[in-house]
């Protein structure tokens, strides 16, 4: 964390286990960026990562607290792994919730959309059905 003069204030450092990069999402994204000779050339360089990084998105709450978003992955291919810092930077937990991102995020032309906010005590996230509809749903959150 920096602050305004960019003064490195506190490392925020957790221990994380490396998630591979699957060979069917690096085939998807081949299949998706070859729709033009010029990307075609462009794309036979890629290099794909061995695995993801450690982060995939992250968020603050209204009371200072860091969501990192994962790639850890669970039993329901559509939760994500969320560890939580308290807002000294020391690691608390962490939480699997299942939210939607409107496309992966090394999708090619794809944001990294994130539909997940956190604000008293309540998530406020988007989640997809199983029959392709997003619903939004309101997760209580309770801290023992």
């Amino acid at each position: 964390m920096y602050d305004l003069d960019e003064n490195l204030l506190r490392r925020i450092k957790k221990e994380y286990r490396p998630v591979d990069y699957p060979e069917d999402e690096k085939k998807a994204f081949l299949d998706k960026s070859m729709g033009t000779p010029a990307a075609q050339g462009i794309m036979m360089k890629v290099l794909f990562p061995k695995y993801y990084p450690a982060i995939q998105h992250f968020f603050l709450d209204d009371e200072g607290r860091l969501f990192v978003m994962t790639h850890e992955k669970w039993e329901n291919p559509k939760e994500f792994m969320f560890d939580i810092f308290n807002p000294e930077g020391i690691f608390i937990g962490g939480k699997s919730l299942r939210v939607f991102l409107s496309t992966g995020i090394f999708e090619p032309g794809g944001s990294t959309d994130f539909w997940v906010v956190k604000r008293h005590n309540r998530f406020f996230c988007l989640r997809e059905k199983e029959n392709g509809f997003k619903e939004f749903v309101v997760y209580r959150v309770s801290w023992e």
